[in-house]
Order: structure tokens, then sequence, then C-alpha cells
């Protein structure tokens, strides 16, 4: 059961790799493909998800709660070891956003996979809970260790660009027509389900698309570190957390694979764009993809997730 829900995952995204390693579809394609599914696709899935999701039987607060304490925690932890692996602060802020950032796509397709609807509208809850913060923490890290503090002008650009961000809207937007009761015409909830259908499949694809093998070995150490944390500490700390508040056990679930994917393809654009390592964040993302394959299965067994 657990490989029929993650094998087909990960061949859609060695699709993808492929599908730019031998050219079949070139650079042009795929940075049209993300910002497709960044701006149009992903926000439809998940207006359509968030505006008819039945969030009776959901403990928002405590969910709440077990989301951020984890995040505040893997910070913390990620922060101490910031001197044992002599982490530059150029580099910190890529280390940073490796253990605490999340792959929704891989995320979202894992849990329709394994949990069906229900289970899906609880994980598209937590990717609303969590999306915000942490952007907010990744952007207050880059700008914390950046190496020219007084560039206040491009914190206070990021900043506002998270009061546009399309998935952050579109929760917001979900959550609203969901709490004021406002139906859409039908026509125009089927049009957002068809188009919100294509997001998953497209994104994945567009993860392998971007996979940087070259190099691997110059920072072998740190991005090994980064992995062990992300990928099994934290999702160890959330089942645990999760264990001290009254959530159901499906939230519990949905909530440990959330925090044991590997980390967002989106972390290497707000690193370039704030001057980070932009190249270990590449590096980072492509190497916590391909172990998540493996450690995902190990991690859903070790909690008894099917």
């Amino acid at each position: 059961m657990l490989l029929n829900a993650i094998l087909p995952i990960f061949l859609l995204i060695i699709v993808g790799y492929l599908l730019k390693y031998f050219q079949i579809l070139d650079d042009q394609f795929w940075h049209g493909a993300e910002k497709l599914t960044y701006y149009i696709l992903f926000p439809a899935l998940l207006i359509g998800k968030m505006s008819v999701a039945d969030l009776s039987s959901i403990s928002i607060w405590p969910t709440t709660l077990s989301a951020l304490l984890g995040l505040l925690l893997i910070s913390i932890m990620t922060i101490a070891i910031k001197p044992l692996f002599s982490i530059s602060n150029a580099s910190f802020g890529a280390v940073y956003q490796g253990t605490m950032r999340f792959n929704t796509y891989i995320g979202l397709a894992l849990v329709s996979n394994l949990f069906g609807e229900e289970g899906l509208v609880i994980a598209v809850i937590i990717a609303s809970i969590l999306i915000p913060a942490v952007n907010v923490c990744a952007v207050i890290a880059l700008q914390h260790y950046h190496p020219n503090k007084s560039d206040t002008k491009k914190l206070s650009n990021t900043f506002k660009s998270l009061f546009k961000n399309p998935l952050i809207l579109s929760c917001l937007i979900g959550i609203g027509l969901n709490t004021l009761h406002i139906a859409p015409p039908i026509f125009v909830m089927e049009t957002i389900n068809i188009i919100g259908s294509i997001a998953l499949p497209l994104g994945l694809m567009a993860v392998g698309a971007a996979f940087i093998l070259s190099n691997i070995k110059s920072a072998a150490i740190i991005i090994v570190g980064t992995s062990a944390l992300k990928l099994v500490i934290y999702p160890i700390i959330a089942f645990f957390i999760a264990e001290f508040f009254p959530v159901n056990l499906l939230t519990q679930q949905v909530l440990v694979i959330f925090c044991a994917l590997p980390t967002a393809t989106a972390s290497y654009v707000l690193t370039k764009n704030m001057a980070g390592d932009h190249q270990l964040m590449a590096r980072i993302i492509t190497i916590e993809t391909l172990l998540s394959a493996v450690t995902l299965l190990i991690i859903l067994k070790l909690f008894n997730i099917s």
C-alpha cells in the first residue's frame, strides 16, 4: 500500500527530470510550467478544496498549535547546529529553509493517495497554517544572516510580496468562502476543480526538472545534516508534539507527513532574491527530494501510517 502511494509521486518527479535532461521539453517550457502551477493551478486546487471542506470535525486550534510548535522547535535546533557545522552566514539561510520548509506538491499527492478526500482536506488546512509561517520565518532568517543587514528596503519588499503570495491568498479565499458559507455557481467550482486537478502532476514533474546534481560533494556534510533534520528529526518531533494536543489520529498522521517532506522548490527563488547561497539551496532541494523517497517510507512505517 505504501509503495503504491509513494512510487507514482517519485516516478512523476523522475519523468520531469528526464524530460528536462533529454531536452524533450526545454527550459522555457519548465519556467512557464512553474509559473502556471504556482500562480494558477495550485491556488485553484487550494480554493476548490478549502471552500467546501467540512471543518467541523477538525480541531483547528490544537492543529495550529501543534504545527507551529513543531516549526519553532526545528528552527531552534537548526540555529543551534550552525556553529557545530561551521555554517557561514551566507549559507545559513539555505540550511534553515532546508530544515523547515516543505514541498506541498509532494505532500498533497501523498496524502491524497493514502487517505483520499478526507485526508486531503486536513492537508490543505495544515498547508494553510504553515505556508505563511514558514515564509515569514525564511525571510527573517535570510535577512538576519545577510552580509548587508542594512538592506532594509529588500526586507520590506520581500515582506510585501508575502501578502501577494498566491498560495497564502488562495488559502484565505478558500477559508473565507467556507466560513461565510458563500457558494459560487456550480460551473465556476467545476472549472476551478478541473484547473486544480492539473496542479499536482505538473508540479511534481517541475520538481524533477529543477534538479541540480553537480558539485554535491563540495557541501556534502552540510547537505546531509540538513536532510537528517528535515526528513527524520522534524517528523519525529511533530509526532510527539501531536501526542500532547487533542488532535485526531488522521490529523496527527497528516502533520507527520508534512514535516517529513523535502524542502520546497520555491526556497531557491527566495534565497536567490535575497542574495543567499542559492547554489547550496538548489543542491539541498535535490538531495532531500531524492532521499525522501526512502525516508518517507521509513517514517510512514515507523508510525504505522498507511
